[in-house]
């Protein structure tokens, strides 16, 4: 069975008229959900433990603050925004004891409901919509006057009305294939302009090196004294760290393939970045690896050592 498509003209707003809305959490999605709903008119709550840090920023972003018990008390609409791990011990604590009959109980993931960690009551309606992005991008999508495609599933429609209720609570659902041509042209322009600006890398003693270590993250500081260990043998080698990852440093380490005799990427894992410096170099100059895997952080030694056989032999 083909899946439903939601436009937005689709959505009815003046559902949620006379609704209070709590979201319960103020992080990545809770702040996106909740500016979101706020700038459309809805009437909305912020639910957090005392001591979080997100409290003073949902206030000053205009919100009224509760705890999450007195913000489930107070809604018509509850969307858990927490991490899922945390999902089931708040509900138990703090929101199924505040439920009452046709409240709607939303989720932005489905796990929690999906492996019986929630059970609500048969007399609530249980919905999810669940943005393909980030909260930053659910923002500032909707900030452009766009939005971000959902997936929305209903897994109980105790008050008749969820099916109606559960496409409002984010509108713009962007999925026309003209709309979407001119949106992924725009990010792909966007991605360009990243790729030519925001490219961070460190350079350390390839002036005149012959031999090329690229590594990033605690491997580059293992590399870095791996280098110095083969200075000292002789052997010329640098070191090339990308601080990016994305947008990756692809025109720095291919201004060396024809600088060097060949590199060695070095990696807490099976092979990763490696593949990214293979297409740099595009076949010019030899490229291999060395990693090791199950936490093993390997000493400087084992880098000259795999330098010397892989690359120099």
């Amino acid at each position: 069975m083909s899946a439903k498509i939601f436009y937005q003209e689709d959505c009815n707003l003046s559902l949620l008229d006379g609704k209070t809305i709590a979201i319960i959490g103020y992080g990545s999605q809770g702040h996106a959900h909740a500016l979101n709903l706020k700038e459309s008119g809805c009437d909305v709550i912020i639910g957090l433990y005392n001591g979080s840090k997100s409290w003073a920023k949902a206030e000053a972003q205009g919100f009224e603050v509760y705890t999450a018990a007195e913000a489930a008390k107070q809604a018509d609409i509850i969307m858990i925004l927490i991490n899922d791990e945390k999902q089931a011990k708040l509900y138990k604590e703090d929101i199924e004891p505040n439920l009452e009959e046709g409240n709607m109980l939303m989720f932005a993931h489905g796990f929690n409901i999906h492996f019986g960690c929630i059970v609500p009551p048969k007399n609530v309606d249980v919905t999810m919509i669940a943005p393909k992005a980030p909260g930053h991008t659910v923002r500032s999508t909707y900030m452009e006057g766009k939005g971000t495609p959902c997936l929305i599933a209903v897994q109980q429609d105790a008050t008749g009305k969820a099916k109606d209720r559960k496409p409002n609570i984010i509108t713009s659902l962007e999925l026309k294939p003209e709309a979407m041509e001119i949106n992924n042209l725009r990010f792909q322009a966007k991605y360009r302009e990243i790729e030519e600006n925001e490219v961070r890398f460190e350079e350390i003693n390839c002036e005149d090196a012959e031999y090329l270590i690229i590594a990033f993250g605690s491997m580059a500081r293992i590399g870095q004294k791996a280098m110095e260990l083969a200075r000292e043998k002789g052997i010329k080698v640098g070191i090339l760290r990308p601080i990016t990852l994305w947008p990756f440093p692809t025109k720095a380490i291919a201004a060396y393939a024809d600088k060097v005799k060949g590199m060695l990427v070095t990696e807490l894992n099976a092979g990763q970045m490696i593949e990214d410096v293979r297409l740099a170099v595009n076949g010019k100059v030899k490229v291999e690896h060395f990693g090791r895997l199950g936490g093993i952080v390997p000493d400087p030694d084992e880098i000259v050592t795999a330098l010397e056989e892989k690359i120099i032999k």
